[in-house]
């Protein structure tokens, strides 16, 4: 997991850290598994010697045997059997995100129907009673419910967790839904999210995919986030132990040596500035501005409204700076609420109270439908009192 932007329902993006503050995007994580009990046939690479090995199950490797503790629905699929095509998903009665990939993963076994195998097999699951029965049952009842939605041949992971500890926890995958196709060869072709599968399942069907191209993409994949993980770990360590400096220099470092990661960085770097160099937070903001950076990434203005506004103590905030960023990110046109609210406050810090009141009014205005739902009531009581303020000072 590395440094990322994520969105909580209508909380503008917040920054975080892996080790200081985990963040997923979506999927959802099964219970923790023991190591991978099985090392499948490796794919020969070079690596450095302080380099951690690549997973043990990855593209181009042998797919780990089927032992499930029960086949729940379908013929039990015993083995993989040469030049057919097989997808694995991984999936849980309690994952949200699951429940919506079920639909697709039946649309493609109907449409590569004798083509491909589609095999879901639930994991992590959570019953009061933690035993292969408990668990067989559960699943059966939730399949059961899903009825046609759910069209393909279903199994159960025991409380032994094989198939999540040869297959998931080999492949160090943490997230589900997961997909893995395996190929005519009995090797894995692919693994990822099944919601994005479609074109290579196409390839892999017509037999165009370049497995070893894909081989060659995940290891430069592998390898840049190795080195991306180095790099965060000093950042990780000043940020534990509130060294502002020392954050500053570790990012800084980073970047020099991979400058995409500045994107993610931004928000970490700027907010450890304002606290020791306001000077020099805002003419690292006038940096990004000038440079294009915020016609990227306009999640830089908005984050550097966030901090602004939540800032104690700053001696002299450039106001006007931070609108123009949000002006060059366009943050009239947005929907969020939160980053409405944060426009018509910079907006009313420069004296533009026209604009501040138009631009609270909007943001009311999206927020509303929300409120009892992913919005409080309060929220929108101190959003119009915010309002009545902008208004009371125009006038």
């Amino acid at each position: 997991m590395t440094l990322k932007h994520i969105k909580a329902g209508l909380v503008v993006v917040v920054f975080c850290l892996a080790g200081v503050v985990a963040a997923q995007s979506g999927a959802q994580e099964p219970n923790a598994v023991p190591a991978a009990r099985v090392t499948p046939q490796p794919v020969q690479v070079q690596v450095a010697p302080d380099t951690p090995p690549m997973p043990a199950l990855r593209i181009g490797v042998p797919a780990p045997a089927l032992k499930v503790a029960k086949w729940i629905k379908g013929a039990p699929v015993e083995r993989f059997e040469p030049g057919k095509i097989y997808i694995v998903e991984f999936w849980a009665t309690w994952c949200g995100p699951c429940k919506t990939s079920i639909p697709h993963l039946t649309e493609l076994a109907h449409k590569y129907a004798n083509k491909v195998t589609v095999i879901g097999v639930s994991m992590g699951e959570r019953p009061a009673e933690n035993t292969d029965e408990a668990i067989v049952a559960l699943v059966e009842t939730y399949v059961k419910e899903m009825g046609e939605k759910m069209d393909y041949h279903v199994a159960a992971d025991g409380t032994e967790q094989t198939m999540a500890n040869t297959w998931m926890t080999a492949a160090e995958q943490s997230g589900i839904p997961c997909a893995f196709i395996v190929g005519k060869d009995g090797k894995i072709a692919w693994i990822g999210h099944p919601m994005t599968m479609d074109d290579v399942l196409a390839q892999v069907v017509a037999g165009t995919f370049d497995v070893q191209a894909e081989v060659q993409r995940r290891e430069t994949e592998w390898r840049n986030a190795q080195e991306r993980a180095k790099l965060e770990a000093p950042i990780r360590a000043a940020l534990t132990a509130q060294d502002d400096k020392a954050v500053i220099e570790a990012i800084d470092k980073a970047i020099a040596m991979q400058p995409e990661m500045e994107a993610d960085l931004m928000p970490v770097k700027f907010r450890s500035l304002l606290r020791i160099d306001e000077p020099a937070a805002f003419a690292y903001l006038k940096t990004l501005l000038h440079s294009g950076s915020i016609d990227k990434n306009p999640y830089h203005a908005f984050n550097a409204a966030l901090l602004v506004s939540r800032a104690a103590d700053l001696t002299d905030p450039n106001y006007a700076l931070v609108v123009t960023a949000l002006e060059k990110a366009d943050a009239i046109e947005q929907e969020n609420p939160t980053i409405l609210i944060l426009y018509a406050e910079m907006l009313s810090k420069v004296g533009k109270l026209d604009q501040a009141i138009e631009v609270q009014q909007k943001a009311i205005e999206k927020g509303e439908p929300y409120v009892g739902t992913r919005l409080p009531q309060s929220w929108l009581d101190a959003q119009r009192a915010k309002l009545e303020e902008y208004k009371a000072k125009h006038d």
